[in-house]
């Protein structure tokens, strides 16, 4: 079985690796927040989670702060996270809570300390999914231990019995949410068209035979698109 978690030390998180935050916005149901990193061979690390209701956007934008700099009050000093890109729900951008929206309220925050303004997120629901089956299926996916919320959730989302393409919504789901957030925002524009895939992969010139492994090509394609199946995929300590 393979692994896909394992202990903060074990990562081995580098200071100049880029970073990103991904937020799932909630007052009754939980923000969930997640720091996400990219390693020099194309895997991702998530490895930082915050998880908590009944914030308003100002203490969950600083609660944001003080979790991604070692002293929030000075942006330049030596060791402090540079974040590239803060992706939130995109229902915090129509929303308010005052004159403003939650997403500005929360841009407000992390502008006065150095951190990006948030940008929507990707919030295509299936192909999101998909890519996080995907990294998976291909071990580039690697979560903290730390991240509890997180590891706990995903074992349980199951298929949309009225879209079997999609992942039925569920309460406690927020977690999987944010963190399908910070992935198919960051990943998903530098993955190419399914065609273009396939086009790649054809070598042969003889128009017959170009048929034959482009069929091939696309079965397989589709086969690695598939929904994910996570309430059959078990999650434990690493080894």
């Amino acid at each position: 079985m393979r692994r896909h978690t394992a202990r903060a030390e074990q990562i081995g998180l580098q200071s100049w690796w880029p970073r990103w935050i991904s937020i799932d916005w909630g007052y009754e149901h939980p923000s969930a927040v997640y720091w996400h990193a990219a390693r020099p061979d194309g895997a991702v690390v998530t490895y930082r989670e915050f998880v908590m209701n009944h914030l308003t956007p100002r203490m969950l934008a600083q609660a944001i702060v003080d979790g991604s700099l070692p002293d929030a009050t000075n942006t330049s000093k030596p060791g402090a996270e540079k974040i590239a890109a803060v992706y939130l729900s995109p229902d915090a951008f129509a929303h308010h809570t005052s004159e403003l929206t939650i997403a500005d309220q929360i841009g407000g925050v992390l502008a006065e300390k150095g951190l990006p303004h948030p940008t929507p997120a990707d919030a295509d629901r299936v192909g999101g999914w998909m890519l996080i089956y995907q990294l998976l299926q291909d071990d580039k996916w690697l979560i903290a231990d730390h991240c509890t919320r997180l590891i706990d959730c995903l074992p349980t989302l199951v298929r949309d019995p009225v879209n079997v393409e999609d992942v039925q919504k569920m309460d406690g789901d927020d977690p999987a949410d944010s963190a399908r957030y910070g992935l198919k925002s960051r990943l998903a524009s530098a993955r190419p068209p399914i065609e273009q895939r396939v086009a790649e992969r054809i070598s042969a010139t003889d128009p017959t035979s170009r048929h034959i492994w482009s069929e091939k090509f696309a079965a397989e394609e589709r086969r690695a698109a598939q929904p994910p199946k996570f309430a059959h995929r078990r999650w434990g300590p690493p080894r």
